[in-house]
């Protein structure tokens, strides 16, 4: 459908120019501020392999190896995962996922400025999929909490992770009721 508007003013699209300009550096503001204390969480788990199937050949033997020898069917493999979390206190506690860190005989922890950091897990909660870890570290950079109960419909959400072995990923969205 045609719009009856009329022109655009041209002060009104250099308003406009403005406020996106302005949001977008907002953005990259809250991204600065909060990604220092978002954290990249690795684990290692042993697998025990029940059965031996075709498929473990063709996809979990790693890149081909002549001097390697093949794997021993049944054997216990290391799974590596990884996940994101966020440090809640500078002494190093850390909020992440239940999923992130169940079962995990290795966590291992990477802030945004290279640091690295062996974890133990000091709390879980499976129903919420809500776990804290803690690092031996002091004066790490903290995610400051909100106050959940000001949100409000229609304001903008932001997740900052690091999914999927990529670098610092940040989105973001809008509040619905």
């Amino acid at each position: 459908m045609p719009s009856d508007a009329g022109p655009l003013n041209p002060s009104a699209v250099e308003a406009g120019k403005d406020v996106v300009h302005q949001l977008n550096n907002a953005f990259a503001k809250v991204f600065e501020t909060v990604a220092p204390g978002v954290v990249i969480i690795e684990t290692s788990k042993k697998n025990e392999i029940s059965e031996s199937s075709p498929l473990d050949d063709l996809f979990f033997q790693g890149p081909p190896d002549e001097n390697r020898s093949r794997r021993n069917p049944g054997a216990p493999r290391a799974v590596q995962t990884e996940g994101s979390g966020f440090i809640m206190r500078p002494d190093g506690y850390i909020f992440t996922n239940v999923h992130v860190i169940e079962d995990a005989d290795k966590i291992e922890v990477k802030l945004r400025d290279g640091r690295e950091f062996s974890a133990r897990v000091v709390g879980a909660d499976e129903r919420t999929d809500i776990a804290v870890i803690k690092v031996d570290g002091k004066d790490l950079p903290v995610v400051q909490l909100g106050d959940s109960d000001a949100v409000r419909v229609g304001q903008f959400a932001f997740a900052i992770g690091a999914p999927f072995k990529l670098d610092y990923t940040f989105t973001y969205g809008v509040i619905s009721g």
